[in-house]
């Protein structure tokens, strides 16, 4: 295989596919990056045997062929190089060489006819969403997808599309995390559990501009976006009915400015670094238009207030604050609403108007 390309587009394909490989797997060919020259094509493949990534690069195949290359080597390897131009060039014996500039490395590959291949998503059925809009669903999500193994149906992001509406759901027991999109393109009525993994691993691929087109198996999802796909399974469990969990009234609505809110609870954080359930962020309201967010712990202890408007009773409540600061940081509306039932009823936050997102907290009891 001989091959020239871009060096900045080269690293672009190999961070993307890099993020699909193992890390120190007992299989060292899942450890590195599959290099396949043809001649209308150069196609590099990350693959753990959960989650694949392939991406195109362009280039010129001056010489068919394919090999594996660790990963975490050639990436280190590729960024350390100047000059625009790359060359790689493999022999017999699974020695490529590597060459840009004045600058020419040597290093042993793997014989790429043993590497697993990609399971096939067939196309026929499709999801096609924008990818601006799919990047910033996941972001507003995903902090709230489990990563206790125990419980498979917490480790994914349930997708739900039906008519002109997305919807994104991750819960982990302690939070809920639910993103809504009205979109112009009409949908397909599908239901299927990402693993959280995948969606991490795609989110900083999605670009701000086109689509995303969605294709799904009975145990596999694909996202396509033209030069770069992700393959991965799906998990085989029933999500929880998330819609009985969330309060269709509130005995205190608090209508708190976002910005104001994530400051003060993300300084609490600084007092209440762990997650002792012994030192919460508590908050009380003076009266109807100063909330006051307090902590104690063996650290220090901290006391802020921030103007509001509160309409019912009057509450005083526990949380982590942590679970607060990882959704209002990604909450992009100036003002919310924070609907409360008793100081052991959940925390739900939404949107003065609509229902774009909802976002539950459950408080931490004294």
């Amino acid at each position: 295989m001989k091959i020239l390309c871009s060096r900045d587009q080269l690293v672009s394909s190999v961070s993307f596919t890099q993020r699909a490989t193992s890390v120190r797997s007992t299989n060292a060919l899942l450890d590195g990056i599959l290099f396949e020259a043809k001649s209308d094509s150069i196609k590099l493949t990350g693959f753990d045997m959960e989650t694949g990534i392939e991406a195109y690069l362009p280039g010129d195949v001056l010489e068919e062929g394919s090999i594996v290359l660790n990963a975490r080597m050639f990436d280190s390897i590729v960024k350390k190089l100047v000059d625009d131009v790359v060359t790689i060039e493999t022999d017999d014996h699974f020695i490529s060489t590597i060459s840009s500039g004045n600058s020419q490395f040597k290093i042993k590959g793997m014989d790429s006819q043993a590497y697993p291949k990609l399971p096939e998503v067939d196309a026929s059925e499709k999801v096609s969403v924008p990818q601006k809009v799919l990047k910033s669903m996941i972001a507003q999500t995903i902090f709230s997808v489990s990563s206790d193994e125990s419980r498979p149906a917490f480790n994914g992001i349930l997708f739900k599309s039906n008519g002109h509406q997305l919807e994104l759901v991750a819960v982990d027991g302690f939070r809920l995390a639910l993103r809504r999109q009205e979109l112009e393109e009409e949908l397909p009525e599908e239901t299927f559990l990402i693993p959280g993994k995948a969606l991490n691993e795609i989110q900083p691929i999605l670009s701000e501009t086109g689509n995303v087109a969605i294709y799904t198996t009975k145990n596999h999802i694909e996202f396509d976006m033209g030069d770069v796909k992700l393959v991965s399974r799906l998990i085989q469990q029933d999500f929880m009915n998330y819609e009985s969990i969330l309060p269709k009234t509130s005995t205190t609505e608090v209508v708190v400015n976002t910005k104001l809110f994530h400051q003060a609870v993300d300084r609490a954080t600084l007092i209440v670094p762990t997650e002792d359930r012994r030192f919460p962020m508590n908050i009380t309201f003076n009266d109807a238009k100063t909330m006051i967010i307090q902590a104690n712990t063996e650290i220090g202890n901290l006391h802020d207030e921030i103007p509001v408007k509160l309409t019912g009773e009057d509450i005083d409540i526990n949380f982590n604050p942590r679970y607060f600061v990882e959704c209002l940081k990604v909450i992009e509306d100036e003002q919310i609403n924070l609907c409360l039932n008793g100081p052991i009823g959940p925390c739900v936050i939404r949107p003065l108007e609509g229902d774009k997102f909802n976002y539950l907290v459950l408080p931490l009891r004294k």
